[in-house]
């Protein structure tokens, strides 16, 4: 489940009819759902990338629960020796390779987060409200990897809130709906997502698409380039990619843009050409985790 955004805490609440809600700190991390089954664990990105091996820290923390079966949403993100999180860039780095050497005096712990239980033991929680999910959460999960939230219908407590998750360094809240289902792989009104409107980000932090940092102010950028050459550009990105998938993708843009030579360059991959299905041409199609169909 998606979130869609507000510009204020109040207009969150304006768009969110039930009361009380959630606001939870919204963590400037990378999505992960975790799937447990008896001993075996399995980590997920929302690209679909099964990076188990990468995060110990979720593997732990999963088979440490006193269930069979269980499925968490959360996301994983760096932290400093006092907690504060470190940019974004920092936490992608670390989860897209094996190994990562901390900057020279910087001390950097990989922790954990879960804000939504989806399924225990045989019986599937999507459908069921986010109150009753979080009930299950709670009790099955220490507090110490669990998101923060505060449970308001105060807008004034909620803002407060807000302000102590930006003052800690996090990008802001999600205000969520305590009647709303799981809406799977939607970006439901069930969610509101809250970030500052203007502020200096630090250096490695996210931006906005279609913004560039200068001097701490985020501006537009120039126009963009007409529509074929964008295409034309990202199948050849697309060509270039590290699977098979990425290939299928540049197979249905190329045509757009009549990029004959990108199709060569790909057939030069040896990774792509490994990575394909001997029947269809494409990538063998991995697994969804729930929530992200």
């Amino acid at each position: 489940m998606l979130a869609s955004t507000a510009a204020d805490v109040g207009e969150a609440f304006a768009k969110i009819a039930s009361r009380p809600c959630s606001v939870d700190t919204k963590l400037d991390g990378i999505r992960i759902q975790v799937h447990k089954q008896g001993a075996d664990v399995s980590v997920f990105t929302r690209s679909l990338d099964d990076i188990t091996s990468r995060l110990p820290e979720a593997v732990t923390t999963a088979q440490a629960l006193p269930v069979d079966s269980v499925i968490l949403d959360g996301e994983a993100i760096l932290v400093d020796a006092s907690g504060r999180p470190r940019p974004f860039q920092e936490t992608a780095s670390h989860t897209s390779t094996q190994q990562v050497r901390s900057p020279k005096g910087v001390t950097r712990g990989l922790r954990v987060f879960f804000f939504d239980c989806l399924h225990v033991d045989g019986v599937d929680l999507i459908d069921e409200p986010l109150s009753v999910r979080l009930d299950r959460l709670d009790r099955l999960l220490p507090a110490a990897v669990v998101v923060p939230r505060l449970v308001t219908a105060d807008r004034l407590a909620a803002q407060q809130f807000f302000a102590q998750a930006v003052a800690a360094g996090q990008e802001g809240v999600v205000v969520k709906a305590s009647t709303a289902p799981y809406d799977a792989g939607r970006r439901g009104a069930g969610w509101v997502k809250v970030k500052p409107r203007a502020h200096p980000r630090p250096r490695g932090a996210r931006r906005r698409v279609g913004q560039r940092q200068t001097s701490g102010a985020a501006v537009e950028h120039p126009p963009r380039r007409p529509r074929q050459l964008r295409r034309l550009r990202h199948a050849r990105q697309d060509v270039q990619g590290h699977d098979g998938r990425d290939a299928c993708l540049a197979d249905r843009t190329l045509p757009l843009a009549g990029g004959v030579a990108g199709r060569s360059r790909r057939e030069k991959s040896d990774r792509s050409k490994s990575s394909r299905s001997p029947s269809t041409g494409c990538s063998a199609r991995r697994a969804t985790p729930a929530g992200w169909r």
